[in-house]
């Protein structure tokens, strides 16, 4: 399943909605009960066969509420969701600074910290200098060369 954004523009993704069960569950939790009763999204195929119309009818339901109301409705849901982090709140974000994810970056005036990629090689973090200036060429290590 795709993410659903909230009426502040806020994106929640959820996994694994599509069997009966967690479906039935989903939408009490997102308060679309009557989808049950729509022919289309009543099943897992009328679900894939309609899945433009079900995906409008969850971005209107979602739309009409913000980012928090709806972690409240969703605190008991069955299915796993997430919200999709923006870059500061990611650098903030517990499980990322104990993993060691948290990289500081150099900008023009001050540093600040980014959530790096988890992709490691060789062991090492991966290091994040500073981004070139406009239209400046970006600087090359020895390693990545052709």
């Amino acid at each position: 399943m795709a993410a659903c954004e909230t009426r502040d523009g806020r994106q929640i993704y959820f996994a694994g909605v599509q069997t009966e069960g967690f479906f039935e569950n989903f939408c009490q939790a997102v308060g679309g009960p009557d989808l049950l009763q729509d022919a289309r999204l009543s099943t897992g195929p009328a679900r894939l066969a309609n899945a433009r119309q079900c995906i409008a009818v969850l971005d209107e339901i979602f739309a009409k509420r913000d980012l928090a109301e709806r972690e409240d409705l969703l605190r008991d849901l069955s299915t796993p969701w997430t919200v999709i982090q923006n870059a500061a709140e990611a650098a903030r974000d517990p499980q990322v600074a104990a993993n060691q994810f948290v990289t500081e970056v150099e900008g023009d005036t001050r540093t600040f910290p980014l959530a790096a990629s988890p992709a490691q090689f060789d062991g090492a973090p991966p290091s994040l200098g500073k981004a070139p200036a406009d239209g400046q060429q970006p600087r090359r290590s020895s390693s990545n060369l052709a």
